[in-house]
């Protein structure tokens, strides 16, 4: 499960930052939502796994 997530994340991430990259031509900025997007995806997906646990 925490595989399957963190590979979506990586390419929610990746996805977003090429959009972003597009749309601003700002390397700066894409490299910015690429990274902090997928982080705080990451901390919810655990959240709602820890959830599930209890």
């Amino acid at each position: 499960m925490n595989a399957i997530a963190y590979n979506g994340v990586l390419i929610i991430g990746t996805v977003l930052g090429q959009i972003v990259w597009t749309a601003s031509n700002s390397l700066l900025l894409a490299a910015g939502v690429g990274a902090v997007l997928p982080v705080w995806f990451l901390k919810h997906i655990q959240f709602l796994v820890f959830l599930d646990v209890e």
